[in-house]
């Protein structure tokens, strides 16, 4: 074989090479829009809307979506600060600002959940076994509340460390109250995550200052875990 005829073998080969890498074929994925993402497991396609909030109606209070007639869904990862709830048909995940109630379960496999039960009853001078406990009282405190009630919700669907939750704040039925307040005022939680202003305007801090009175209440008169010490 000519020397030349090898030089346009190679040419040939090296164009080949990078129309493959350069040039969609029928065997890529199609682009994604911003509605779906297309997640493969096990040869399993799994799509899910990404942006369910752009077709949810709300009313807008200091730049919070509030929505009206939210109801809690039953699911087996609800526990006292973050649970699932139902709003025009769209299910997620909502976490409470300011406040986290112990864990409901110790792992046996994750040591950084183990540790989260550790920080959580030691700050309430606790043992682990009893902060677990009060993590299923706070779960079963707030379903008692919610659970088949409507309720208000206001959000500015901020992820939790860009997961699939969503900060909020829950208002309870038939009150101006909100859940936070509730949790404090049972010894069912800590201050201890991410705050927010108030819908109703009242600034983070000073929020936070009515939250730590209230623990402070729940704590003199040995409410929840502050009864376990």
């Amino acid at each position: 074989m000519s020397k030349q005829r090898l030089i346009r073998i190679a040419v040939f080969i090296v164009a080949a090479l990078v129309a493959r890498n350069f040039l969609p074929d029928k065997g890529q994925d199609a682009p994604q829009s911003d509605q779906a993402v297309v997640q493969k497991s096990g040869g399993l396609e799994l799509k899910e809307n990404l942006d369910f909030r752009s077709t949810i109606k709300a009313e807008k209070v200091n730049g919070f979506d509030k929505l009206v007639g939210v109801k809690m869904v039953d699911h087996r990862n609800n526990d006292g600060d973050s649970f699932f709830v139902d709003y025009q048909g769209k299910e997620f995940e909502l976490r409470l600002y300011f406040v986290d109630t112990p864990e409901k379960y110790l792992s046996d496999r994750y040591a950084d959940q183990r540790d989260r039960v550790a920080a959580q009853a030691k700050y309430f001078d606790i043992s682990v076994d009893d902060a677990v406990k009060v993590g299923q009282d706070a779960k079963n405190h707030v379903a008692k509340i919610l659970a088949g009630k409507p309720f208000t919700v206001f959000t500015k669907w901020e992820r939790v460390y860009d997961g699939e939750r969503y900060y909020g704040f829950v208002q309870l039925p038939g009150s101006e109250n909100f859940l936070t307040e509730e949790l404090m005022v049972h010894g069912l939680g800590r201050i201890h995550t991410k705050g927010n202003s108030l819908p109703n305007g009242k600034e983070s801090r000073a929020f936070k200052r009515d939250l730590q009175n209230l623990e402070q209440i729940a704590k003199k008169d040995r409410e929840g875990a502050w009864g376990l010490q």
